[in-house]
């Protein structure tokens, strides 16, 4: 019943393309029937040309839709300097569509400045990513690695962390959080937990999402957005309409409408169809509801906590036992918290996400409260705040619907059912405060 998830990986596919970020993807007349690779849809292939410099772009700039936003000075002057010349860009634990959209978007934007890049995912990258982006051989797991793949590496890399509340989301490998610690970090994000200050290198923005800018990132150096891949542009796309759930979150500004439009005009609706139509296919968030529908794996850890007039709170979770038998990894389950929380007994109420990793437990919550039948008292962020507090955790983040927090293995015995005691007590915390504020 399992082997549905066993597919070739795109690295190993003899019909891949490997498509170099400095080139450009040009649509040709080709109807979508005809687009049998999932990594070019029927593109063919031309060179960009490569700017050392931001300057000389001189009047190849375009005129687009302008972004304003302000980034520190040194900032810039970083990425652009003739001394920095490596960098390593990262993103947060089961990286979603805004994480890597704004990954591939830079990794491009830094080559057309001719810097050298690697990417550092420690969950690796997701089976539906690597079936629509050409940078698999780009990703490394382990910091160290990625240092000694520079092949002019005299001076140290410097990391770029995207999309991420605080540095320590991007990594729990204790070997990685040593070398971090030594090479300067730039920080681009736009969560609200974020409480980063007064760092000259790092952005932390109110934006609709991480993808939104890295938009104005390109606006700031100069760098027209039509330079982008094809593959970088969808990707931007389809992280802008991810984490604002179509357009729909409180984040969403005219701004980001307009951003929204400008890159569905430079992708294509066809083309952004099929590069979602092949992300789906390729990843494991089409098999879920197969998965729940035969009642295996998923389904059968179904419960629920809190089940009474107040909210209700659907718990699911996935093991290590299970990520090697569904033969993924630890990326392929970026998309099951949603996909869980729209499940017909999870919808209406909050739905808990527990991914059992080998040095502990990955949390997601999700508060269906923007388009449910019945609003939660209780936000995603207040209750993992709560659970965060209840484990003498400081490093959580998200959005108020959406948030997660990772809870080291401790040196002792640990599973589920203390996670989940820690949880009801957490809620009930936050439901006290709740009915003290009705009371005001």
């Amino acid at each position: 019943m399992l082997e549905i998830f066993k597919t070739i990986p795109l690295e190993d596919n003899p019909n891949s393309q490997h498509i170099n970020s400095q080139e450009k993807i040009i649509q040709t007349n080709k109807t979508t029937s005809d687009k049998k690779d999932a990594m070019t849809f029927g593109y063919k292939i031309e060179k960009l040309p490569s700017y050392s410099n931001v300057r000389d772009r001189g009047e190849n700039q375009e005129s687009e839709l302008k972004l304003d936003i302000h980034f520190p000075d040194e900032l810039i002057s970083r990425l652009t300097s003739e001394e920095s010349k490596n960098f390593i860009l990262m993103g947060h634990l089961m990286p979603d569509q805004d994480c890597i959209g704004s990954i591939v978007a830079t990794k491009e934007l830094l080559e057309i400045l001719g810097k050298n890049v690697q990417i550092v995912l420690e969950d690796g990258l997701s089976r539906g990513f690597k079936s629509v982006l050409n940078i698999s051989h780009l990703i490394k797991q382990s910091v160290d690695e990625a240092k000694s793949a520079f092949k002019n590496n005299e001076k140290e890399p410097t990391v770029i962390v995207l999309d991420c509340a605080t540095v320590s989301r991007a990594v729990h490998n204790i070997n990685n959080s040593i070398s971090l610690e030594s090479l300067e970090k730039i920080l681009v994000d736009h969560h609200i937990t974020n409480n980063i200050l007064n760092n000259e290198l790092s952005y932390i923005g109110k934006e609709s999402s991480a993808c939104e800018i890295v938009c104005g990132l390109a606006e700031r150096l100069g760098i027209p957005l039509s330079s982008l891949s094809q593959n970088a542009l969808c990707a931007l796309h389809e992280g802008i309409m991810a984490d604002t759930l179509g357009l729909r979150t409180d984040s969403t500004t005219s701004k980001t409408e307009e951003l929204e439009k400008y890159l569905k005009e430079l992708c294509g609706e066809d083309n952004l169809y099929e590069y979602g139509k092949n992300f789906k296919k390729n990843s494991i968030i089409n098999k879920l509801d197969l998965l729940w529908k035969r009642n295996i794996k998923i389904i059968n850890k179904f419960h629920f906590l809190v089940d009474d007039n107040e909210d209700k709170i659907a718990i699911s979770y996935l093991t290590k036992d299970d990520i090697q038998n569904l033969n993924i990894v630890p990326a392929d389950c970026a998309k099951v918290p949603a996909q869980f929380a729209s499940h017909p007994k999870a919808k209406n109420g909050i739905a808990v996400f527990i991914l059992k990793k080998q040095d502990g437990f990955d949390i997601t919550i999700k508060s269906n409260n923007r388009f449910s039948e019945k609003k939660c008292k209780i936000s995603a962020l207040t209750l993992v705040e709560k659970l965060a507090q209840k484990l003498s955790i400081n490093d959580f983040g998200g959005h108020k619907d959406s948030a997660g927090l990772f809870i080291k293995k401790p040196p002792f015995p640990f599973y589920i059912k203390d996670i989940e005691k820690r949880l009801i007590l957490a809620y009930k915390d936050a439901y006290k405060e709740y009915l003290k504020s009705k009371d005001r």
